[in-house]
């Protein structure tokens, strides 16, 4: 996770799990099966931006610069 193009958060994943991107809304999700919580994004979002692939620090620096009033 990133913040004005710093890293704020980062973990190591046990394994590779692929991810598929159905119907969808930005900032809110329900599992399969409706069964459990409904999640949600409480707050402001500037930009969402999906890659299929790493970007690096710089990267993620670069557009965060370019973005920036």
């Amino acid at each position: 996770h990133y913040r004005d193009g710093v890293p704020s958060k980062s973990s190591e994943l046990s394994k590779v799990v692929p991810i598929a991107i159905g119907a969808a809304e930005i900032g809110n999700w329900k599992p399969p099966g409706g069964s459990r919580q409904v999640r949600h994004f409480n707050g402001r979002m500037d930009e969402l931006l999906i890659y299929g692939q790493d970007l690096s620090v710089g990267e993620i620096k670069e557009i965060y610069k370019k973005g920036a009033p």
